[in-house]
């Protein structure tokens, strides 16, 4: 703490970027503990039943990029009412419901992670309904000498029937603009950093801007822009999906 806190000046560096909490089901990747434009991806894939003080939201990512949250999480200040409803709910989360419903109360299984110098890498599921799982891969990829870093997901829909998968990414507060060229956005910020989500297996998916509400701090609420990636027919399903952060 001393060593991350002092920015690498005071402590000890700690002998790992990547971190996994086994019972919570939290996984962690990072380019570096002291660069303040450092990438950081958080993958949810808990363990726990969803009771009061946690969401329908398993498989939902976090990332943050050179100085900016750019998936960050709906937030409440209510345990009560509609409100708590949409703040629990999967669609209002970086994740991706089925059928335009709340996953089920199932705990998230972890296939795998790897940690190298190269890249972080974790491989989790959840069994969203009885018919139906979901399977997500997130692979960081860290910079070297000519390359920055950037993040893949790779999500797998199977189970029987046709569905309506949806993918989900929820942005901070600003401008959001589509690509003209394929499936994905970018955010439009005049200062600092931005960041491009682009679909890679680009036919057949629909693409929709969405808007939804945040609350940064107590007592504060902001909209904030979103985008929904679409799939709909019969399972399986996949979207893999880049996410680019840079600066300007």
């Amino acid at each position: 703490m001393t060593f991350v806190a002092s920015r690498g000046k005071e402590g000890r560096a700690p002998e790992f970027l990547d971190g996994v909490l086994p019972v919570a089901g939290y996984y962690t990747m990072r380019t570096s503990w002291t660069d303040p434009d450092a990438v950081y991806l958080f993958l949810d894939g808990s363990r726990q039943p969803v009771v009061s003080h946690q969401d329908f939201d398993a498989l939902h990512v976090d990332l943050f990029a050179y100085g900016r949250d750019f998936l960050p999480d709906k937030g409440t200040f209510t345990y009560g009412g509609e409100y708590h409803k949409a703040a629990k709910a999967t669609k209002n989360h970086s994740t991706v419901p089925i059928d335009e419903r709340n996953q089920k109360d199932v705990p998230a299984v972890l296939h795998g992670r790897m940690a190298e110098k190269a890249f972080g890498f974790v491989d989790c599921s959840q069994q969203g309904s009885p018919e139906v799982k979901h399977r997500r891969q997130a692979l960081l990829v860290r910079p070297d000498d000519v390359m920055a870093p950037y993040v893949v997901l790779v999500d797998r829909i199977t189970g029987k029937g046709s569905r309506t998968a949806d993918q989900y990414f929820h942005l901070p507060p600003g401008p959001l603009e589509q690509l003209a060229d394929r499936p994905g956005v970018v955010t439009a910020f005049e200062k600092g950093a931005n960041l491009r989500i682009e679909q890679v297996l680009a036919d057949g998916i629909e693409t929709e801007l969405v808007e939804t509400e945040m609350h940064p701090r107590q007592g504060a609420t902001v909209n904030r822009p979103g985008v929904r990636f679409r799939r709909e027919g019969p399972l399986p399903a996949m979207f893999v999906t880049l996410l680019y952060p840079y600066r300007g």
